[in-house]
């Protein structure tokens, strides 16, 4: 396996060590899109059918299905992992001021209601893009304010969904 030192990208699942990947071990893998949302993975010597879930492709994270298990996936590439080498990463804090919609999409459903505290990783929200069920997570914690949109309504990019306090 890749040593931290040559890695390209490193991929936490969580509840596992994480995978580094290095320009030989990329090389050895073949990914093939066999239809809407699915793909087949060929990774020393297994083959693997998978679903994407979800994809942010600004915070590098990913929600897939594999082997009727459902695993989050959270990417780092050589430029975070030479900055966390460093110790250069800046140390922000987790609290919550607005969530953004990741996508566009349609808003299916709010998980949370003005007055509920949640932390990191709690779903907040179920948002309906390319014909997919994405469930938001949160990223911080904080207490929901407001919900600043309504189900079943359309929403853009960095659209806010709701707001903190």
């Amino acid at each position: 396996m890749a040593s931290d030192q040559d890695a390209i990208y490193r991929v936490r699942i969580a509840g596992a060590e994480p995978v580094m990947i290095n320009p030989e071990v990329l090389s050895h893998l073949d990914v093939i899109a066999t239809e809407d949302g699915r793909y087949h993975l060929l990774w020393e010597g297994k083959s693997i059918h998978f679903e994407m879930l979800s994809l942010d492709l600004e915070a590098k994270r990913m929600v897939i299905r594999a082997e009727g298990q459902q695993f989050q996936l959270e990417v780092s590439d050589a430029l975070q992992l030479m900055i966390e080498r460093l110790g250069l990463q800046r140390h922000r804090s987790n609290a919550l001021e607005q969530l953004r919609a990741p996508m566009p999409g349609l808003v299916l459903k709010f998980l949370v209601q003005p007055g509920d505290h949640i932390e990191p990783g709690d779903p907040v929200v179920i948002l309906e893009a390319m014909k997919m069920e994405n469930v938001i997570k949160s990223t911080g914690h904080g207490t929901v304010d407001q919900l600043r949109v309504s189900e079943g309504q359309p929403v853009e990019k960095e659209e806010v969904l709701m707001s903190f306090r």
